[in-house]
């Protein structure tokens, strides 16, 4: 799911959890970069399809973008 930051932080901040501070947001931001972005780089030189989906938009146009990764038929 790539979503971009400004989104992210959008949506935290939505959430009003003490723990989603600018701070912490920007710290899990360097986190995935460091540790999850190579593990999916991996997969995909190992042969292992990854899909990448758009995930900035609202949960209707998101869920579509999942099914059309996906290849299955929409259910709306």
């Amino acid at each position: 799911m790539d979503v971009s930051e400004k989104e992210t932080r959008r949506r935290l901040g939505l959430r009003g959890r003490p723990d989603d501070t600018p701070e912490a947001i920007t710290e899990r931001y360097k986190l995935y970069a460091s540790k999850t972005q190579p593990i999916l780089q991996q997969f995909r030189e190992g042969g292992v399809v990854v899909h990448d989906v758009n995930a900035d938009g609202t949960p209707t146009k998101v869920y579509l973008n999942i099914v059309n990764a996906l290849g299955i038929p929409e259910k709306f």
